[in-house]
């Protein structure tokens, strides 16, 4: 499968999805069961479309082989089969792959309403979807060297920032954690050494003008510490990605005040009332709009039910283009990464000024190098292994370029398929350097 499996060989590997649902409080488990008008929607939701009948509550296909008597299809018969010829445990391990228990998955979120869309009411609270491996070692291997076989290949197929390894099946999702009591940073007594320390240990990223405005603002200024939370805040919503100091401040370059902001250069390229004027919408709201002109418009005749459509007087329809970046999040999990990309840029749209109709985009992939197996490019030199943080062709909790450019691709067509906007365009720019001396 992997080099890291190399001393663990792989015979086969099989996959189940495993479904946690959580009931509110108060409801009765039995009115969902599987007797029930609701318990059979939540079944009929829960099932794999072709193979409704390998959907059985409480029953793993793995674990449970041995022991059916029969095969509710052929599919369960093969795995039957294949468990039964399994003759020992060392042979075979189970391994199961969840979503973190400390938050609700965005698959809950949509699960969770498609159940009070389909008349389960508010009786379903959180769904959580678990995969579980069937993997079939070539040889028997002892208990020791099972255990680092199995968190190897765990490590594999599992994000460490969104999911985690389910060592037994769940039988409850945990109780909700407290929060912590709100904290103060020392800065009236430590000065601005407090604060460059929390920034340090909470991942801030004050550089050294944000240190010393934010110690003056509350040392001389406010006469007080600042909260955990503010600073925070200020993290955030008063960063350049936000305020943008540096594109809207004032340039002093070898002394000089310049008459103009970096987006002042930029904006004046505009120049309002000639000719060549066809912005509609630029450097504000979401998106830029250029003029179009009148169009010939299909209108439906019903908002609410279905019919035919008619052809409209002619009106403007003014061309869009927006453009989202997710370079940061996509790189530590590529399908949520790419999920709210994709789904940001579609809002963009949305937002922009009385609201625009997304008709198309496209999806760019700017990684590493691939990697992939058997194909070796002459480029792709030896990682450096210096101190461990370097595996596989990736930076520790980063994904390899393969593993983002695929899952990113999926995650893209998912979300544009959920609005039905074609994607046009897709493109791939891969690159990487033989070394890197700074993480030595």
């Amino acid at each position: 499968m992997a080099e890291p499996l190399k001393n663990f060989p792989i015979e086969s590997i099989e996959t189940e999805l495993c479904y946690y649902v959580e009931l509110a409080s108060g409801v009765d488990p039995a009115t969902l069961s599987a007797s029930t008008s609701k318990g059979k929607t939540l079944r009929w939701l829960l099932s794999e479309t072709f193979e409704p009948s390998m959907c059985v509550q409480n029953v793993s296909h793995f674990e449970d082989a041995s022991a059916s008597k029969s095969a509710c299809c052929a599919r369960e018969q093969v795995l039957v089969d294949r468990a039964l010829k399994t003759t020992t445990i060392s042979e075979k391990s189970i391994i199961e792959i969840g979503p973190r228990l400390s938050f609700t998955s965005a698959f809950s979120t949509n699960a969770v309403s498609i159940c009070r869309a389909c008349a389960l009411g508010n009786d379903v609270v959180r769904v959580e979807r678990a995969v579980r491996y069937l993997v079939q070692w070539h040889t028997p291997i002892q208990d020791s060297a099972k255990v680092v076989a199995e968190s190897t290949f765990a490590a594999l197929v599992h994000d460490r920032m969104t999911e985690m390894v389910y060592t037994t099946p769940l039988t409850t999702f945990g109780i909700p954690p407290e929060p912590e009591p709100t904290k103060t940073i020392p800065v009236c007594a430590e000065g601005q050494a407090a604060l460059q320390r929390a920034s340090e240990e909470k991942g801030l990223a004050f550089d050294a003008w944000d240190l010393e405005f934010y110690t003056k603002l509350f040392v001389e200024d406010m006469g007080r510490d600042p909260t955990e939370v503010e600073i925070f805040d200020m993290a955030q919503s008063n960063s350049e990605h936000s305020r943008h100091w540096f594109f809207g401040g004032k340039m002093v370059i070898d002394g000089e005040e310049k008459p103009q902001t970096l987006f002042r250069m930029v904006k004046d390229t505009l120049v309002k009332g000639t000719e060549d004027d066809n912005s509609i919408i630029a450097f504000h709201d979401n998106s830029s709009v250029i003029k179009g002109y009148p169009v010939r418009r299909l209108c439906p005749t019903s908002q609410n039910s279905a019919g035919p459509l008619v052809e409209t007087k002619q009106e403007y329809m003014h061309p869009l283009l927006t453009a989202e970046t997710h370079n940061f999040p996509s790189g530590v999990a590529p399908f949520p990464g790419a999920t709210t990309g994709t789904g940001g840029r579609i809002r963009d749209v949305q937002a922009t000024g009385t609201g625009a109709h997304t008709v198309a985009g496209t999806a760019a992939y700017c990684v590493g190098n691939l990697n992939i197996p058997g194909h070796k490019l002459e480029w792709e030199g030896k990682m450096p292994t210096e101190g461990g943080r370097w595996w596989g062709g990736r930076v520790e909790g980063w994904k390899n370029g393969r593993v983002e450019e695929r899952k990113g691709e999926i995650k893209v067509a998912q979300q544009h398929n959920k609005h039905g906007v074609d994607i046009h365009l897709f493109f791939c720019v891969f690159f990487f350097c033989s070394s890197f001396p700074f993480i030595r």
